[in-house]
């Protein structure tokens, strides 16, 4: 018997119940995807400039998802051995 299980009785003797996770509640986000269109960089780009209330976010996701590309291609490419 372990150090867990006795906890868990003894909660469970003194009437509490056991707590969960409360990270399992949240809802997992998948890898952010921009489409990589020349629109949307310029649009992402016009929003980045803009004085009032600038948003950089959508600039900032095609430069990570542009980064990520180049390194998938990179490993791709076959390089010829040493000589």
């Amino acid at each position: 018997m372990n150090i867990q299980d006795i906890k868990n009785k003894l909660i469970f003797a003194l009437g509490g119940k056991k707590r969960g996770r409360k990270s399992r509640l949240l809802n997992r986000q998948g890898p952010d995807r921009i489409s990589m269109e020349m629109d949307k960089l310029v649009g992402a780009a016009y929003n980045a400039l803009d004085p009032v209330c600038p948003d950089r976010l959508d600039l900032l996701a095609i430069y990570f998802n542009t980064l990520e590309k180049t390194a998938k291609l990179f490993r791709s490419t076959k390089r010829p051995p040493p000589s």
